[in-house]
Order: structure tokens, then C-alpha cells, then sequence
């Protein structure tokens, strides 16, 4: 094979691979900017009609006939969770799906929250993974200096849950195709 089809050869198949990959991203941003939206929404109507059970009922019921298992009442107020707990505008990476977000919800303090976050980054945790380090109480093992106003770390997209906005940290496409080989050689 020549040198010049086989390097046009690997810019495609490269190329499809972080498309893929950036196509995964917004579905994440889209679904959790959702899930934020919902939760702001169930929130606002709980402030102005106080309880909002009899609403998540019957949200419930709609949305679950209309969409989908996604919609039960437990789902419902694991988003409103979410929104208050990421309610001021919170900037959190794309990558971290949904099912990570459910596990750190109940972590209230935002430096423990970020650390786990950073783990899961920093390492491409598994859920199982995020899970047993959660249960190891890993945060709590850090020096108290090492504790003090954990930042999330910017990785490679960041988006804005209030506008549902993305920030790709990296710029370049040769870039992002470098941190993608580098992110799969690593899995």
C-alpha cells in the first residue's frame, strides 16, 4: 500500500472516530441539559405551588406514556435533585454521563463532588469503579490542604448547564484528534 493512501486512509477512519465521539459528547450535553430544564422546571413549580408531588405524578404518567421509562416519578425528582444541586449556572464536562451525575448527587459538599468528578476524568473511571472509590471514602483520605476548594478540572468539553452552551477547551481539530488517540490507546 502507498504511503500517501495509507495516510489518506487513517485521516478517514481518524476523522469518522472523533466525529463519533463528538457526536456522543452532545448527545450527552443535549440529554443532560434536559434533564437540568426538567428539573428547573419542577423546582419552580414546587416554589410557587409548594408541594409539587401531586405534579410529579402526573408528569410522570404524560411524559413516561408519551417518552419513555426516562419519565417515572423517581427519575422526575433525580433531575429536580440535579438542578438544585448544579442550580447557579454550573459549568460540568460533557463526558460524564448521566448515570455518573445520579451517583455523586447525594455528595452535597461541592470540593468532594468535584474531586470525584476529576477521578472520573483523570482516570476514564468505570461506574463500578466511581462506585468503589466512593465507598473507599477516597476524598476523606486527602490531607485537609488537598481537600480545600477542589476546582473541576476543565477536560476536553465543558458546557454550561443553564444555556445547554458547549466550551471545547481544546482547539484544533489536530488537537482533539491527538487527545482522542491518546484517550483510546489508554482504554
Amino acid at each position: 500500500m502507498n504511503k500517501e493512501k495509507y495516510d489518506e486512509l487513517m485521516r478517514t477512519i481518524e476523522k469518522s472516530q472523533v466525529n463519533s465521539y463528538v457526536r456522543a459528547i452532545e448527545n450527552n450535553m443535549e440529554d443532560l441539559h434536559m434533564k437540568w430544564m426538567v428539573g428547573k422546571h419542577l423546582q419552580e413549580m414546587e416554589e410557587k405551588c409548594g408541594s409539587n408531588e401531586e405534579y410529579i405524578n402526573k408528569w410522570s404518567k404524560t411524559l413516561t406514556k408519551a417518552y419513555g421509562k426516562d419519565f417515572t416519578e423517581f427519575n422526575l425528582k433525580l433531575m429536580q435533585e440535579f438542578y438544585n444541586t448544579f442550580k447557579d449556572d454550573y459549568i460540568l464536562s460533557s463526558q460524564i454521563p448521566w448515570p455518573y451525575i445520579v451517583e455523586l448527587l447525594p455528595i452535597k459538599d461541592e470540593s468532594e463532588r468535584n474531586y470525584y468528578f476529576n477521578e472520573i476524568i483523570n482516570n476514564n473511571l468505570s461506574l463500578f469503579d466511581l462506585h468503589k472509590i466512593i465507598i473507599n471514602d477516597c476524598y476523606n483520605k486527602l490531607s485537609k490542604k488537598e481537600k480545600k476548594n477542589i476546582k473541576l478540572i476543565e477536560s476536553l468539553y465543558n458546557f454550561s448547564l443553564e444555556t445547554g452552551e458547549s466550551t471545547i477547551v481544546i482547539e484544533g481539530m489536530e488537537e482533539v484528534m491527538e487527545a482522542m488517540r491518546k484517550n483510546c490507546e489508554s482504554k
